[in-house]
């Protein structure tokens, strides 16, 4: 055991926690598989734990769901602590590396400083909003890691600058862990750095609308497979096990590929001086755990209702082979490549896919003729890229998220054609951050064999464009949607002010942004307060007459081309109590002053 630096007492606490957390997941899921009528056996069991953790969480909505969430985390930095004291040289060697970091972070910012100018979109609103509401949506989707959002969302509120911070903090860190990771791999600090760099500045998630759920959701479980990875290149392997089934229980349904890669870092890096025999018997843990999770991610509500006919089998190595070339190639390269391929072939349909495909056969062929030339430290850096890249994608094939695909528009077929917008499978978005690990291995892998000018030429040049990618999509995400938001947010704050009563509020039909708009002003900042947004004279006429309101609930709100809101609120709360009584005359009233306002403020653009 002298080479894994840990005690036997470390190794059953580690077991235990895993074992206990396990059995307490499996018993708040709902599943048909097999162990399902042993739930009634662990009940008792369970509850010993649901009353303890309550001692700690109880005054936090979904305290029995953080528990249960966190409580491998709280055990793995608890021994990640254990090993920094019996290791003090790790510490000390921040120090010599500071400036390292700094150039890494200040790179993260040059890429990314536009996301403070964006906001909160699609999931985030639906998200947040059931947390402040103490619905349990996040608790019925275990797969997925947003137990972090339930434990910020009530210091943060609406603040979506302090939930961006957060999000990019973990990313940074992340990033941190790349440098520490090249540095174990090979001794050229110069190719740690720029695979740190590249990482930071080139996220694979190809989707430029970063969902905050996401950014940190996601940059959490990321970290804690990197300082698993981290650990075990150290040797510390039960270290790297608490952190590899962390990762799990946070968030399987993004985590369930880890077992490979760890398995083949263990097999490539521990020591010469352990016997194989011993490697693969401790390594065995990692499949181990992933199996133990395998029932929380078949509860997954794409992967269980779809149908594995021969058709959509098919439908799923095409979507395969064009995740894989939105992964492998970072966006502004894809958008242009994609782009001449399309003019080449003639908009062949399955541009997109063959190139998938052939990047990553290359990957691997690659390897395998590095290892043919006893090149063996970079053959085993590519084809540990390659199984990361493969392994992290394929799930989110199976359970199906949304992408942007800039690249569309220059072939002839739509993935929602093929397996349609609602149901099946569809490419990814936040599964991208865990490829990108593959990418960053590849990177350093080419750099162990390029001459070091070659190298810092090609990988500098690579990360320039994609920072000056990042800035260019961040900038356009916040021109389109942030700043509008934010603009809107201000002045929505004092017009609808916080009360008990019910808020009616009257908007155009031709002005749907002013009417989403509003809606996701009280998705996060009024959460707790009823508000209700019409578009319709006809509906609106006919709520007000059924429910009667006092004047003072009632508001009409009319935006200009510039995102300014105008409140013509005091034109319904003057009308007399018998106008507002009749139907008919409150339709009319409300079109005259819907046309008279629209044509005053948001007159058609020339």
């Amino acid at each position: 055991m002298r080479y894994f630096r840990s005690s036997i007492t470390i190794w059953i606490l580690i077991i235990a926690a895993i074992f206990w957390t396990d059995i307490y997941t499996w018993l708040t899921i709902e599943t048909t598989l097999p162990f399902g009528p042993l739930n009634p056996f662990f009940h008792n069991f369970g509850k010993l734990y649901i009353d303890y953790t309550k001692l700690f969480y109880g005054t936090i909505y979904g305290w029995q769901y953080l528990a249960n969430k966190f409580f491998l985390v709280v055990v793995a930095f608890l021994v990640l602590g254990y090993w920094l004291f019996r290791n003090p040289k790790v510490l000390k060697s921040i120090r010599p590396n500071l400036i390292y970091l700094a150039v890494i972070s200040l790179s993260l910012l040059m890429a990314r400083i536009f996301t403070f100018e964006g906001w909160f979109f699609h999931d985030d609103f639906r998200m947040i909003t059931a947390i402040f509401n103490r619905s349990p949506i996040g608790i019925l989707y275990p797969q997925y890691p947003v137990g972090i959002l339930y434990l910020v969302a009530d210091w943060f509120g609406g603040n979506y600058y302090l939930y961006n911070t957060l999000g990019l903090l973990g990313y940074f860190v992340s990033g941190t862990m790349i440098f520490a990771i090249g540095n174990i791999l090979q001794k050229k600090k110069y190719v740690s750095l720029l695979a740190a760099i590249f990482f930071v500045t080139t996220p694979t998630y190809l989707q430029e609308k970063l969902l905050i759920e996401n950014m940190i959701g996601d940059g959490l479980i990321m970290l804690l497979f990197l300082i698993s990875f981290y650990l075990l290149l150290r040797n510390f392997i039960s270290g790297s096990v608490i952190f590899a089934a962390a990762a799990l229980e946070f968030g399987v349904a993004r985590t369930q590929f880890i077992a490979a890669p760890l398995i083949l870092a263990g097999l490539f890096f521990l020591p010469k001086i352990l016997k194989q025999k011993k490697k693969i018997i401790l390594l065995l843990f990692f499949p181990a755990i992933s199996l133990a999770y395998l029932p929380v991610l078949f509860t997954h509500h794409s992967i269980t209702r779809n149908e594995y006919n021969i058709n959509h089998i098919i439908n799923i190595f095409k979507v395969f082979g064009d995740m894989l070339s939105s992964i492998t190639v970072p966006f502004a390269f894809n958008y242009s490549i994609v782009y001449g391929l399309a003019i080449l072939l003639h908009k062949w349909q399955y541009i997109t896919i063959a190139l998938g495909y052939l990047i990553i056969f290359l990957v691997l062929l690659s390897s395998f003729i590095l290892y043919l030339k006893k090149k063996f430290l970079a053959a085993k850096l590519l084809f540990l890229g390659f199984i990361i890249i493969t392994t992290a994608t394929f799930p989110a094939v199976i359970a199906g998220v949304r992408v942007d695909r800039a690249v569309d528009k220059f072939v002839d077929y739509n993935l929602s054609s093929l397996l349609g917008s609602n149901m099946g499978t569809r490419t990814a978005t936040a599964y991208g951050f865990f490829p990108s690990i593959g990418l960053v291995l590849v990177a350093i892998g080419l750099g162990t064999l390029l001459k070091p000018k070659l190298f810092k030429i090609i990988l500098s040049a690579i990360i320039v464009i994609n920072i000056i990618s990042s800035v260019y999509l961040d900038w356009n995400w916040a021109e389109y949607w942030g700043r509008h938001n934010q603009k809107m947010v201000t002045q929505l704050e004092k017009i609808l002010p916080k009360e008990e009563k019910t808020q009616y509020v009257y908007v155009s039909s031709k002005q749907r942004f002013l009417w989403q708009g509003v809606k996701n002003f009280q998705e996060i900042f009024r959460a707790n307060q009823k508000i209700t947004t019409l578009q319709s004279a006809k509906d609106f006429s006919k709520e007000i007459l059924k429910v009667q309101p006092s004047p003072n609930q009632l508001y009409f709100l009319v935006e200009d081309w510039s995102y300014n809101i105008y409140d013509y609120s005091g034109n319904l709360r003057e009308l007399s109590q018998e106008q507002l009584n009749s139907r008919e005359t409150l339709i009319n009233i409300l079109t005259a002053l819907d046309n008279n306002s629209i044509q005053k403020h948001y007159p058609k653009q020339p």
